[in-house]
């Protein structure tokens, strides 16, 4: 079963509301075809409970090594996820090889020598977002469920065969 970005419980779509890590997390996995979602005894994140409607996802995206959580170790589930969050996710679900991921300047507030440098220059190659005015990607902005749209719209329009996972 997918869970795409369809409406909320109220019917509507709501493309202002932010966008929140799990979910994020969900519709890319869904979206990519990962159809082996464990049912967790466990979860690797101490902040979510393995009887989270979620923690499935949570389990199987930390095995695929898409996500490993914040330094303490928690994933901050409820949280709207930043711009930078939601394209690593993104490309490690859809296994962009190392080889296209390089660690070059990119936008000006993507400083040298930070984990998401060679993310931001694959956004950038691959024009995956709007540059802001200054230069910047803004990386740290929190994204709506219209914006995570637009990301994966603009994905596939860059990477049709990818999109055959879920066709």
């Amino acid at each position: 079963e997918h869970h795409m970005m369809g409406a909320q419980p109220d019917g509507l779509f709501h493309p202002e509301q932010g966008m929140p890590r799990g979910q994020t997390l969900r519709l890319f996995l869904d979206v990519a075809g990962v159809i082996d979602i464990p049912t967790p005894s466990s979860n690797p994140f101490p902040d979510v409970s393995a009887t989270h409607p979620l923690a499935g996802y949570l389990l199987r995206a930390s095995q695929l090594g898409i996500v490993r959580g914040y330094e303490a170790g928690d994933f901050r589930i409820d949280r709207i996820v930043s711009l930078i969050e939601a394209i690593k996710m993104l490309l490690l679900t859809f296994r962009i090889p190392a080889d296209q991921l390089h660690n070059l300047p990119s936008y000006t507030d993507v400083p040298m020598g930070v984990w998401y440098v060679p993310f931001a220059r694959y956004v950038m190659d691959h024009r995956l977002i709007v540059t802001q005015p200054d230069g910047s990607m803004g990386r740290d902005r929190q994204l709506t469920r219209a914006e995570i749209a637009d990301l994966l719209y603009r994905f596939f329009q860059d990477r049709p065969d990818l999109l055959q996972n879920f066709m």
